[in-house]
């Protein structure tokens, strides 16, 4: 009875502290391609200004986060601003892949193709 109670707590406790982390990431980039690509975000504060931040190489099948209190990847901090996700094959393309998000958006690069055909999730 007394190992029912212990595994019944300690399930609890392990879902208690994964409730706690999820929100702690403004956004989510997961690369599920074989490259290692080049991806930028782009807020709006305003209707004719954008800021791009992020600007980081995710290496193959990886995932990076962006805190969200972190202002320099996060500098509008609103959870419910739009923000437009980039991919590029590095950081001198000219041609890349977009997808449109919120602050609060995981997203999933599944394949890269130049001239947005990319196939996001």
């Amino acid at each position: 009875m007394e190992s029912l109670i212990k595994g019944i707590f300690m399930k609890l406790f392990f879902l208690l502290v994964f409730f706690s982390l999820i929100h702690l990431n403004a956004y989510c980039i997961s690369n599920n391609t074989q490259e290692n690509i080049f991806f930028m975000v782009e807020f709006y504060p305003k209707k004719s200004d954008s800021i791009l931040t992020f600007k980081n190489h995710i290496k193959p099948n990886e995932t990076l986060c962006c805190d969200k209190t972190n202002k320099s990847c996060n500098p509008i901090g609103n959870s419910n601003s739009k923000v437009s996700f980039y991919a590029f094959l590095n950081e001198d393309s000219i041609e890349g892949c977009d997808i449109f998000g919120t602050i609060n958006s995981h997203v999933q690069l599944n394949s890269y193709e130049v001239f947005d055909n990319c196939r996001w999730e």
